[in-house]
């Protein structure tokens, strides 16, 4: 047997935490008398979590005090307990000033629960939309409450609410949990999507389950506080800055619990578990054969680059980036853990989680005969470092996140052996994986403006500099075989095939004056009309050849708008001259008077055929009111996604111009299509609803439910029913009312809404959709008449004859002064009948003749 250097470290133990980041320097615990000293064994960690809680528990039951039994759920990190129980971590303190009772606060927050399968809740951060409320209000629960008033602007809390401790969360009642009738919650923050408030009413509803299992956890960040004042429409140009960082702000919380059955781990945590047992029993195994340079390593998330031979279990080389076997001979970049990634044996020999050994280079395909003896962990690799990886199948090919694909010949239950040196490396923290496949990498070079991403059929204005990657010489240093950096930018559509596929992906993920290099397979820059393909524009000439990357320097310019309205081409929008303020916190989203100029032409026409500006040009704006259907509806939905001095131009289809309208040019040919130029002069919008009190709420309801029988009246049901339906919007959740006056007038307008709705379905001929609508109305008032007598006249249109004779008997009842009128529509039911019946004998009576 050949002699071996061999590396020995002592295995340390890790220290109790909280699920933060493993640092740099070891920490120390004392727990139980022990003292656990440690860097990361996440198993350990678990156990010792587990050995406390245990203890703990037996010793608060001992003493029989809350308190103790309290201690036992708290987290060993950096956790404080509050005095009602709640416990607190601010991941970062805030500059700004500290929120007071009756201020309105803006947040972002991501929440999970927590020890039952670590289900996502929320992340209002992913889109973009802030969570308000008024502090001290009984607008959220207790501990979003608590958590926030401690809080100063701009910064971020983590808050665990103990399912021991139910009077912090959300009620377990349901009718106390739910509006009447709806599904909205009486107390914030609630999930926006289906799957996270499933999750969140599962663990809450679910009977069987522990308390423990209830727990819930939060992050927030504070993002401002307003002091009250008059209703005032909410600028949010004072957030606009925090757009860019606020999509990242939150991360999604780590969660790591003690005990170890995976009907109690969460996902994550469970397959943690799994894969720590797995390499004790050797499913990675790594010698070094060269040692790296340095002190810094690779972490999860990180753009790594690397060279590597894949062979066989007999030694067969089947895939390498090496030019002996037809490669490019550069070297490929990975990021661990995301995009397309390589086998999940080599992520964890890069992080160092394999057992290791260091081992001569004369015995690289000798060694991996002795590694199975050891079990010593060494740390991750550095800079330089060359190592062989002895790889399972589990952790090889059959690995569920194994981005790798199969090579010719090997079958994917083979383990494989891995030659792997990591050249360089680069922080995650700036790094994208884009594109279809995730295999598209993006690195930023200097931050871009605002938080606005192109995408078809976005028109851009960039730089581009292509290159082959080096082999020897550091990234960014290749030769350039298209540069546009020296002349005028390439200005083009997205969507129209002008950019290679892995270019326009990464555009699409890029701000405004956002510089980036770009790692891209090179079969993803071929194509492109505006640039030529690279000199090697395949992945090698031999069926070994690793994937061949190129590097693109990205710098974009600007780009307009250009939105389908309709997602069918049947409105189109392109910005011709930019507005004032952010996008779209500027925009006059919501129903608001506007002043706009416009023109109109046939498309495809020189001359105008229509003038907002007069002959002489100096008119004054044209004053509109959305939502009303004053203004074609092509126009009614472009200008709400304009800033004020924004000039759009506008082609729609005649469905969406002047189809069913009287006010169309003369000259436009009925059936054409039809070119708006509008300009956004100002708007008046009335103050968000996230401002107002229970009761201005209570009168814009009212109003908008009048604007819509109005439009009802003329004929133009789909706009009626979006009135009506912003009215339930402001009519839900926790209204905050001071008189029963006002909850009866609240309840009576939601039922006259909900049946209202129910009639614009009824015109609409959608005969289910207005019956679902007529029972809300009675489940929001019992005693409503007229929900009774709509609901007789859908379920005759159903053939539900003998429904519809109850319910107006029941119409008649509540309302005397209806009876005659109920007496007529029995009749009209019965003769309606009548003709059904004789309709469906004289059908088989002519089936059976034949």
């Amino acid at each position: 047997m050949p002699a071996m250097c061999m590396a020995f470290k002592t295995l340390p133990v890790l220290a109790v935490s909280s699920g933060r980041p493993n640092t740099a320097q070891p920490r120390v615990i004392v727990t139980l008398s022990q003292t656990i000293e440690s860097k990361s064994d996440s198993g350990l960690r678990r156990r010792a979590l587990l050995q406390q809680f245990t203890l703990a528990t037996v010793a608060a039951a001992a003493v029989g005090q809350a308190t103790a039994c309290r201690a036992a759920f708290a987290p060993a990190g950096s956790f404080v307990q509050t005095a009602s129980g709640l416990l607190v971590e601010d991941i970062s303190e805030g500059t700004g000033r500290q929120p007071q009772p009756g201020d309105r606060v803006v947040v972002h927050w991501a929440g999970r629960t927590k020890n039952y399968q670590a289900k996502r809740i929320d992340n209002t951060s992913l889109r973009d939309e802030p969570f308000e409320f008024i502090l001290g209000a009984g607008q959220v629960i207790p501990a979003f409450e608590e958590a926030v008033a401690g809080m100063l602007v701009g910064g971020i809390r983590r808050v665990e609410v103990l399912g021991e401790l139910p009077e912090l969360s959300y009620p377990r009642d349901r009718s106390k949990r739910f509006v009447s009738g709806t599904k909205t919650y009486t107390l914030g923050p609630q999930p926006a999507g289906f799957d996270g408030q499933r999750a969140l009413d599962f663990v809450l509803d679910n009977p069987t389950l522990a308390a423990t299992n209830r727990t819930l956890l939060f992050d927030i960040k504070l993002l401002g506080a307003y002091s009250p004042g008059p209703a005032t429409p909410l600028s949010m140009a004072a957030l606009a800055a925090y757009l860019q960082q606020l999509r990242g702000g939150l991360n999604e919380l780590t969660i790591c619990e003690p005990e170890v059955d995976d009907k109690e781990l969460g996902v994550d945590d469970a397959t943690k578990f799994r894969e720590e047992e797995d390499l004790k029993g050797g499913a990675v195994l790594k010698g070094v054969l060269e040692p790296g340079t340095g002190t810094a390593t690779p972490q999860e998330g990180d753009l790594v680059f690397l060279h590597f031979s894949l062979l066989d279990e007999h030694r067969q080389v089947l895939r390498s980036t090496s030019l002996e076997h037809g490669a490019s001979g550069r070297p490929q970049p990975f990021v661990i853990g995301r995009g397309r990634r390589m086998l999940r044996g080599m992520e964890l020999g890069v992080l160092g989680e394999a057992v290791t050994d260091v081992v001569h280079a004369a015995h690289v395909y000798h060694a991996v005969t002795f590694l199975r003896e050891l079990s010593v962990l060494l740390p991750e690799m550095l800079q330089g470092e060359r190592a062989m990886l002895d790889i399972k199948p589990g952790y090889a090919f059959l690995h569920k996140d194994s981005g790798m694909s199969l090579p010719q010949g090997l079958r994917r239950e083979a383990p494989v052996v891995v030659d792997v040196t990591l050249t360089s490396w680069c922080p995650g923290g700036q790094v994208k994986c884009v594109g279809p496949d995730a295999d598209v990498f993006l690195r930023t070079l200097r931050q871009g403006q605002g938080w606005e991403t192109p995408r078809p059929p976005f028109e851009v204005s960039l730089h581009i500099d292509a290159r082959t990657t080096c082999v020897s010489e550091p990234q960014g240093a290749g030769d350039s075989y298209f540069s546009s950096t020296n002349s005028k930018p390439l200005t083009c559509s997205l969507g129209t095939g002008q950019l290679p596929p892995g270019v326009e992906a990464a555009v699409q993920s890029m701000q405004r004056q956002q510089e980036a290099l770009v790692y891209c397979p090179t079969s993803q820059l071929c194509g492109g009309k505006l640039v030529p393909d690279p000199p090697d524009g395949g992945d090698g000439g031999s069926s070994a050849a690793a994937t061949c990357y190129a590097e693109v320097v990205l710098h974009l310019l600007d780009f307009s708008q250009v939105r389908d309205m309709t997602s069918d081409g049947g409105v189109v929008k392109r910005t011709v001259r930019p507005g004032r303020g952010e996008f779209p916190v500027d925009c006059p989203l919501e129903d608001s008077l506007v002043r706009v100029h416009y023109r109109v032409r046939a498309v495809g026409e020189e001359q105008w055929l229509a003038d907002s500006r007069g002959t002489d040009g100096q008119a004054a704006p044209v004053q509109l009111a959305t939502g009303m259907g004053e203004a074609p509806e092509a126009l009614d939905m472009s200008v709400r996604l304009m800033l004020c001095g924004e000039v759009a131009v506008v082609t729609s289809t005649w469905r969406y111009a002047y189809e069913g309208r009287q006010d169309a040019p003369q000259g436009l040919t009925p059936g054409g299509g039809v070119e708006f130029e509008v300009e956004l002069v100002g708007f008046e919008q009335e103050a968000s609803h996230h401002a107002m009190s229970g009761t201005d709420k209570l009168e814009r309801a009212v109003r908008l439910k009048t604007q819509g029988n109005a439009l009802f009246k003329q004929g133009k049901s789909r706009l009626a029913r979006t009135k009506y339906q912003k009215a339930l919007k402001l009519l839900g959740g926790g209204l905050d009312l001071e008189t029963e006056e006002e909850f009866s007038a609240a309840s009576s307008t939601r039922a006259a809404c909900m049946l209202n709705i129910g009639r614009c379905a009824e015109h609409e001929r959608e005969w289910g959709e207005a019956l679902t609508w007529c029972n809300k109305a009675i489940s929001e008032d019992e005693a409503y008449a007229k929900a009774y007598f709509r609901r007789a006249v859908v379920s005759a249109c159903l053939g539900e004859y003998e429904a519809a004779q109850d319910d107006l008997a029941v119409c008649a009842e509540l309302e005397p002064s209806t009876a005659e009128e109920c007496e007529r529509e029995l009749r009209r039911m019965q003769q309606q009948q009548a003709a059904a019946e004789a309709k469906q004998r004289d059908t088989l009576k002519g089936f059976f003749n034949r």
